[in-house]
């Protein structure tokens, strides 16, 4: 990658150009997101710096890729995985800095340009705060326990390219914690720096049981989590603030009794899915049994790798 010059362009490429307009390459994942991506790559478009836009999508039903294609640079498909999805859209446009945004997240206008002056202090990822805003009462609880999590629990969105590169980009085994994981990863090669503009999840109509069944779709990356970077580095990234400082859920006693509520219920919610695969593990081991003739070379059945695949415009 060429390096970042003071203003932040490419003096490899010569001639007057827009401040920052080949430096930074924004991933936007999606699956079924239409209610929320318009919203999402506005807010992209609106940044106060120039930037290219990826988004990879995962055989979307509704209008998500029409909506991308209004937007974006590049469209691609690809499997259903979120870490997969990223790093396929940050490999087909690779540029000095690459960021990675959800498609439920409006960004703030000068989120880019704030992290492209992090890296060119020295940083090499960047961290982005999140806060969370909704319609329902439990969209406000997220909301209230979001807010405890700033500059505490906080991962980064923005990474150079050479860093993100060299330390093998998202890990696909994982299927959540996925960003806590890459930026454990980053923070032993480079500095950590931080914008203060904010980006903010749209938790929509979030439900109780909504949030308990998201959660427990997480279970199975949690435990592989912890396989890969120890008990105690999972028991150090679950640690909630409110739970040393009871007085943080105090400042909002209706709310803060929902944020306690919730947690039970996604804790409940985890463990009850850890338990099922647990109980499912010995049928999965059988399923994974040699078969005969020729299914392949090490004799087990294997799914296909689904290429990605672009979308023209």
């Amino acid at each position: 990658m060429h390096d970042i010059s003071e203003h932040g362009v490419d003096d490899t490429q010569g001639g007057p150009e827009p401040r920052h307009t080949a430096s930074v390459t924004v991933v936007v994942p999606t699956k079924n997101a239409a209610r929320t991506l318009r919203p999402c790559l506005e807010s992209i478009a609106r940044q106060s710096v120039r930037c290219g836009l990826v988004v990879v999508d995962c055989d979307s039903v509704d209008d998500s890729k029409a909506i991308a294609r209004d937007f974006a640079d590049l469209v691609l498909t690809t499997a259903p995985s979120p870490t997969l999805q990223r790093n396929a859209g940050a490999r087909a446009m690779p540029a000095d800095i690459i960021g990675f945004i959800d498609a439920d997240m409006v960004v703030g206008e000068h989120v880019v340009e704030q992290a492209i002056e992090q890296i060119k202090g020295g940083a090499g990822s960047v961290v982005v705060p999140e806060r969370s805003f909704g319609r329902t009462y439990w969209a406000k609880v997220r909301t209230f326990e979001r807010s405890m999590y700033l500059e505490t629990l906080e991962w980064p969105r923005f990474f150079t390219y050479d860093l993100f590169d060299a330390i093998g980009g998202y890990d696909e085994d994982l299927i959540s914690m996925e960003d806590t994981d890459l930026g454990l990863r980053a923070s032993t090669r480079a500095s950590v720096g931080r914008t203060s503009d904010v980006v903010l999840h749209d938790e929509g109509a979030l439900t109780f049981r909504t949030a308990c069944r998201k959660k427990a779709g997480y279970a199975t990356g949690i435990a592989a989590f912890r396989r890969k970077h120890g008990s105690g580095a999972l028991a150090s990234h679950l640690r909630r603030p409110y739970f040393e400082r009871p007085s943080l859920l105090l400042a909002q006693p209706t709310l803060g009794f929902g944020v306690l509520a919730l947690k039970g219920g996604e804790a409940t919610a985890v463990a009850g899915r850890l338990l099922l695969d647990q109980a499912s593990w010995p049928k999965r081991r059988v399923a994974r049994e040699p078969v005969p003739a020729a299914s392949g070379e090490d004799g087990y059945i294997s799914a296909p790798r689904i290429p990605v695949r672009r979308v023209t415009k």
